[in-house]
């Protein structure tokens, strides 16, 4: 038993000096065990052996849980991003950073839509040219056709004449409401017309002026009608034998402050006179200018007169006259002489006269020009023409000297509608030998001498639209 018991004694003395010493122990190096050896040859190892074997280290004795150098990760590669990121962010800006395109303005030409008739005469229709000076609409198809119209300055509604009705409807045709029928006549007079003629909006768009058997005023809101002035009647006329001075009433143009309205009064069977009508008592007011149907164009200034202009080619002396319309005076600006009339007289014939803010007057004036066709005027053919101008209006008399505002030459204008805010108007010119009173030819003139532009329909009778730029 003592043997046994001195080994024993021995592996436990080595085993402490091992773990003493921080080195592996012997048993820690051991080759694994034959899974054929008995259990005896596995644990009797002589003290040579265990010696032998913690002096001899291997490569087991390395460290194995120390990392390789080459698995370090590299310091930069957790605080940039990748470089295809950084490209993305570069090359891609975020949508929040571009501005959003500013929608393109739609080309103008005109201050405001311009309504005009137009068609065969005798079945004209109510036609709309939008500010584009190009996009057309017919508004109307009446199968009577239109004999007169008028757009309410308010709210831009249209009455009209078809037949024997007064016709109340939208800008474009809609909400078509008859306001009107003239009364069956049993025995029309003779050489009296009765037929509606020429509506009129008032400036405020509560009432409607028209022209039958006289004077009328309708309230457009309730319908109701008021004679104003009545016509010379048939039996009138039996009883003077024709003679005197019988009449009969047109409205032509309300006053701004709707408190006057221009009418034509014409005599039977010819001739007549333009005179003011006062609503307030129904009187009349004459003024002194040249008389005649075709004689004048007329417009209110901002000053409150009325402006009174005639070109002077027919029977009645050219010129520009200036009128009170509270007494009817009249103060000549600029008129041609006695020996004149009939001729071409470039220092006082005027036509469509507007007076400006800054106290300008314009007007188209006669001038000579070699584009125009020849018209024998006095004894020798010329070719006359007529360019917008203006004069200072303290200035406009018979010496002053005329601005050139549009230097293109025209034959007389004879119905010239302006802008509200004078940056031009639109004329309907005569073009003799084909003039027609179906309308013709329409341009746009600038108050300037940018070129004018044709616009692509024919008509008269112009209005603009409520929609004012």
């Amino acid at each position: 038993m003592k043997p046994r018991l001195a080994i024993a004694a021995l592996i436990s003395l080595l085993l402490l000096l091992a773990a003493c010493s921080g080195g592996p122990s012997p048993l820690d190096n051991a080759p694994p065990p034959d899974a054929t050896a008995s259990p005896t040859e596995a644990v009797l190892l002589t003290p040579v052996q265990a010696a032998t074997e913690t002096q001899v280290p291997t490569a087991t004795m390395a460290p194995t849980n120390t990392p390789a150098p080459t698995e370090t990760a590299a310091p930069t590669s957790t605080l940039l991003p990748p470089p295809t990121e950084t490209t993305s962010l570069e090359t891609t800006p975020s949508a929040t950073l571009t501005p959003e395109p500013s929608p393109t303005p739609e080309p103008t030409l005109l201050p405001a839509p311009l309504y005009l008739l137009s068609g065969e005469e005798g079945q004209q229709q109510i036609w709309r040219l939008e500010r584009d000076g190009e996009t057309l609409t017919q508004v109307t198809d009446e199968p009577e056709g239109v004999r007169g119209f008028d757009v309410s300055p308010v709210d831009g509604a249209l009455v009209y004449i078809t037949g024997d009705e007064l016709v109340r409807a939208d800008g474009w045709g809609g909400d078509r409401v008859v306001l009107y029928v003239v009364p069956l006549q049993e025995e029309p007079p003779p050489d009296i017309p009765v037929e509606l003629t020429n509506p009129r909006w008032s400036p405020d768009g509560s009432q409607i002026a028209f022209g039958l058997l006289g004077l009328n005023l309708l309230n457009a809101a309730t319908g109701e009608e008021r004679r104003v002035l009545t016509n010379a009647t048939w039996a009138e006329l039996l009883e003077t034998g024709r003679a005197g001075p019988h009449e009969f009433y047109t409205p032509e143009m309300w006053s701004p402050d709707g408190s006057q309205i221009l009418v034509w009064v014409a005599y039977f069977q010819e001739g007549g006179r333009y005179a003011l009508v006062n609503l307030a008592d129904n009187s009349i007011t004459d003024f002194g200018t040249p008389t005649g149907g075709d004689c004048c164009h007329f417009a209110w200034g901002r000053d409150g007169f009325l402006y009174v202009a005639n070109d002077g080619t027919l029977y009645w002396r050219g010129g520009l006259w200036r009128v009170d319309p509270a007494t009817g005076g009249t103060a000549t600006l600029l008129q041609m002489q006695e020996g004149n009339m009939g001729t071409l007289d470039a220092t006082a014939q005027v036509t469509h006269p507007r007076l400006s803010e800054d106290g300008y007057l314009y007007a188209w004036k006669w001038a000579l020009g070699e584009s125009l066709p020849e018209l024998q005027i006095g004894e020798s053919p010329q070719q006359p023409g007529m360019a917008l101008q203006r004069v200072p209006l303290e200035q406009a008399g018979d010496n002053a000297a005329w601005e050139m505002v549009h230097s293109e030459l025209i034959f007389a204008p004879f119905e010239a509608h302006w802008g509200q805010e004078g940056e031009g108007a639109v004329i309907w010119a005569h073009n003799p030998p084909n003039f027609s009173l179906a309308g013709g030819e329409l341009r746009w003139i600038p108050a300037s001498d940018e070129p004018s532009v044709l616009l692509p329909i024919e008509g008269h009778e112009l209005r603009w639209g409520h929609e004012q730029r």
